[in-house]
């Protein structure tokens, strides 16, 4: 377009005013006319537009550069703006909204800082562009770097484990990395600690199946690879949760035992084990009980055992001494007693003496009971008894009496007028009897009769029943009929005829006694007899009072009314009362009131109190508030990080050396503290140790003041600071340990081995030296080019560093140690502070648990650490 212009001028400067040759009269030089002036072509005209031979105005559609346009019908404040490659004065007069220095519109670039191509913000989105950040304008999941576009706001949406998409440090859809929960089998993954299996295959990058095979610990494993439902049983010292656990069957403060006689499990070469004593099956030594083995077991119940199973020795085959024998000692030996004598177990003992007895008497050979006489005296009875007695007479006996026990006397011949000879009476016939001769025969029988039947004493005829059995009916009469059943009566039917039937006693639980019917008592009756009786009321009963159905005693409660105790008993008993309890008190006895739900401004729903509150607190996190290296945060950076109102009160959260947040307990109760160690530095490729995780319950005090410290990552091969929770006296509640800085290979991580000194770690002052990391009570030791992480009790500052190589690698705040080299590892904060290695691996600060329900892991915290407390 500049060529055409010049072009015009220079016709225009050599024509004249309407094409017509200057002669360099006053018209040479002038300018064209001005629109709808006449002219020829547009170099007539200013705008370069001669249309029917007049000047036209400029427009943005008459195909030459004119007017306020920098190029041809494109830019200035009138047109649209020019496409690239277009002259340009300003970034508006472009479509691409860039226009360099030299005045050209040059391409959309994602690099030019303003929003243009097919970008949906400012150099990000569209198809060429990295996608956008958090916050940025999107039209689709691609343009953002969280693969997540709001729909209705148009704006890239922060990543999080609930998106359903892959983004953030996640390895797999909402699982993985360090802020999600851990990845199911067959997910994506980058380390162990990404799988809930804690395996990750290394060649799929994908959650492997827990196997007993995979040298980890996992799914119901009580040890690696070992122990739970599905893996052998674990060998001696591994770890156990009960005795399947184990392949000896032994599982003793949660570690496998080997084998041994009296661990009472039958387990090694053993028959069976009852505890290195005697049992019933189970010998002392481990073998199995057999009679005949020559041990002598009376737990087993052996009263000998001669080493054979051999009879009539002395001891029999079920080790048992014999009678008449004598046994002693293990293998037994036996010896049997005399004629006349019996064992009492330690000797042999004559048998005594009877009375008229005219041979050696005997007795039984094991005790010494049933004295006998073998034969007595004529005249007497009692030949094979204890003695021998005279015969006892027989009244109207006329001759040869004899008897062989004091009721069996035999008449031979009774007096005349009598029967009887032979038997032992002589009597005359008597009731039901009548007279046969040699005998007296007996009348008969009638069925059911409960009397002596009787009949003619001269010759039997006219045989009556004078009493008929309970149950029946016919007196007086040849035959007993049985009287017509009555359901549930225990005794005493009676009746007088068919149909008449009563019943004396009905069955225990129903009433109708003297009745014609027995009925079952309901519940909340017993049995009165001839009624069923209500069992009574109790106070504040909610249900329907029981007692005994037969006897109505023991009358009790199902279920007492709330606020009362006593269910199941005879009586129900109000609560003892809960101060500012608004609803739900209940209790199992006396001192034992729950409140349900406390009044407003009052905790311990659930509990045995309610107790006021000093502010409303569930749970919060403690932080670093932002800051990172050696140094702690400070209270305003807290306030400022934190999203509650309490902290913004100094009566409770404060901080009176910096990095020591003091926070006030709100309330009695017990709270759960979990607390994360940070992460040690990193540098060279490779990996800072993580932070340890542990947490425990706590029981604590309304008013009670904790100082917090969280620890922060260590820089370079610097070690991370450990995290703190103590009372105001510096007494430790919970720490977790700080992982160590790089040094020629990954960190170690914090530990959670217990039963430190809080000693600081070790230093290592070769070449260009390294620091332990801070512990409890001492400082980490210093080295050549760098300084010792401070203890909890000194300010916690991480270690200070020269850095002989030219770099920066302090620790973090916590007691993280400094390291002078970046080969050279600065050992991590903690309760005992980690040691620093010289070209090598530092360790990482260990921890400490005073908490029950503990829960405790190693090497877990990536970044900084941090403090969760939470009311349970």
């Amino acid at each position: 377009m500049v060529g055409v212009v010049a072009v015009g001028l220079a016709g225009i400067f050599a024509a004249g005013c309407g094409g017509e040759p200057s002669d360099g009269g006053d018209d040479a030089g002038a300018t064209p006319d001005a629109p709808e002036a006449e002219c020829a072509v547009g170099t007539d005209c200013p705008s370069g537009v001669c249309t029917a031979g007049e000047c036209a105005e400029p427009t943005c559609d008459d195909g030459v550069s004119n007017g306020a346009e920098t190029g041809v019908d494109c830019g200035g404040p009138e047109c649209d703006a020019c496409a690239d490659g277009s002259p340009c004065d300003a970034a508006d007069d472009c479509t691409s909204g860039v226009c360099s220095p030299a005045g050209t519109c040059v391409p959309a670039t994602c690099a030019d800082e303003v929003l243009n191509g097919a970008e949906t913000d400012v150099d990000c989105g569209g198809d060429a562009c990295d996608p956008c950040g958090d916050g940025s304008t999107c039209e689709l999941a691609s343009d953002c770097a969280s693969l997540v576009c709001d729909p209705e706001a148009g704006t890239c949406t922060p990543a999080t484990c609930e998106d359903g998409v892959e983004n953030g440090a996640e390895t797999d859809v909402d699982c993985g990395g360090d802020t999600c929960d851990r990845c199911d089998d067959g997910a994506g993954c980058a380390v162990a600690e990404d799988c809930t299996s804690g395996v990750c295959d290394a060649t799929t990058s994908t959650c492997a199946v827990p196997t007993c095979t995979d040298t980890v610990r996992n799914a119901d494993e009580t040890d690696a690879d070992c122990g739970g439902a599905t893996c052998d049983p674990c060998d001696t010292g591994g770890a156990c949760s009960a005795p399947a656990d184990c392949a000896s069957g032994v599982c003793t403060a949660g570690f496998c035992i080997a084998p041994a006689c009296g661990d009472a499990v039958t387990n090694g070469d053993e028959e069976c084990d009852s505890g290195a004593v005697d049992s019933a099956t189970c010998n002392a030594d481990c073998t199995a009980v057999e009679c005949g083995d020559g041990h002598l077991n009376t737990t087993a119940s052996e009263i000998c055992d001669d080493g054979n199973t051999a009879d009539a020795d002395g001891c029999s085959s079920a080790c048992a001494q014999e009678a008449g024998w004598l046994c002693s000692g293990a293998p037994s030996t036996c010896a049997q007693c005399g004629a006349g004598t019996y064992s009492d177990g330690t000797a042999c003992v004559d048998c005594g003496t009877i009375d008229g007895c005219t041979a050696t008497e005997t007795c039984d050979v094991t005790d010494g009971s049933d004295l006998v006489c073998p034969t007595c005296a004529p005249g007497t009875y009692g030949s094979g008894t204890g003695s021998c007695t005279a015969c006892t007479p027989i009244a109207g006996c006329a001759a040869g009496l004899a008897c062989t026990t004091a009721s069996d006397s035999i008449c031979g011949t009774c007096a005349p007028g009598m029967i009887g000879d032979g038997t032992g009476a002589c009597t005359a016939c008597g009731t039901g009897t009548y007279d046969a001769g040699a005998s007296c025969a007996d009348c008969g029988t009638i069925t059911s009769c409960a009397a002596v039947e009787t009949c003619n004493v001269v010759d039997g005829t006219g045989l009556v029943c004078p009493t008929c059995a309970s149950g029946t009916f016919g007196n007086g009469t040849g035959a007993c009929t049985a009287c017509t059943g009555i359901t549930n009566c225990a005794a005493g039917l009676t009746c007088t005829s068919a149909g008449s039937s009563t019943c004396g006693t009905c069955a225990p639980g129903f009433g109708g006694d003297g009745t014609s019917a027995c009925t079952a008592c309901g519940a909340g009756t017993y049995d009165a007899g001839a009624t069923c009786a209500d069992c009574g009321t109790i106070a504040n009963c909610a249900a329907t009072e029981l007692c005994n159905a037969v006897t109505g005693a023991g009358l009790t409660c199902p279920t007492c009314a709330s606020g009362y105790y006593g269910s199941g008993t005879g009586s129900c008993t109000a609560c003892t009362p809960i101060a500012n309890c608004a609803s739900g008190l209940t209790c199992t006895a006396a001192g034992t009131s729950i409140c349900g739900t406390c009044a407003p401004g009052y905790v311990g729903n659930g509990t045995g109190s309610c107790t006021p509150s000093l502010y409303a607190f569930t749970a919060h996190t403690f932080t670093s508030c932002g800051a990172s290296g050696p140094n702690g945060p400070t209270l305003a950076g807290c306030r400022g990080a934190y999203t509650t109102t309490w902290d913004e009160s100094a009566s409770f959260f404060g901080m009176t050396t910096q990095g020591y947040q003091q926070w006030t307990v709100p309330s009695d109760g017990t709270y759960r503290i979990e607390v994360a160690g940070a992460q040690g530095g990193s540098d060279g490729g490779f990996v800072g140790g993580r932070g340890a995780r542990v947490r425990g319950d706590f029981v604590l005090t309304r008013g009670t003041v904790l100082t917090i410290v969280v620890g922060q990552m260590g820089t370079s091969s610097g070690g991370g600071g450990g995290s703190f929770v103590a009372r105001s006296d510096d007494s430790p509640l919970i720490v977790a340990g700080g992982g160590a800085g790089t040094g020629n290979g990954d960190g170690l991580g914090g530990t959670i081995t217990f039963g430190g000194t809080g000693a600081g770690g070790a230093g290592d002052s070769r070449g260009c030296g390294c620091s332990g990391g801070g512990g409890m009570l001492g400082d980490g030791g210093s080295a050549v080019s760098s300084t010792g992480g401070r203890s909890f009790v000194n300010g916690a500052v991480g270690g200070s560093s020269t850095g002989c190589d030219g770099g920066v690698h302090v620790g973090g705040f916590g007691g993280g140690g400094g390291a002078g080299h970046r080969d050279n590892a600065g050992g991590g904060g903690g309760y005992d502070g980690g040691y620093a290695t010289w070209v090598g691996i530092g360790g990482g600060g260990s921890s400490f648990n005073g908490g029950a329900n503990q829960a405790n892991t190693a090497a877990v915290r990536e970044g900084d650490g941090e403090v969760t407390i939470t009311r349970l």
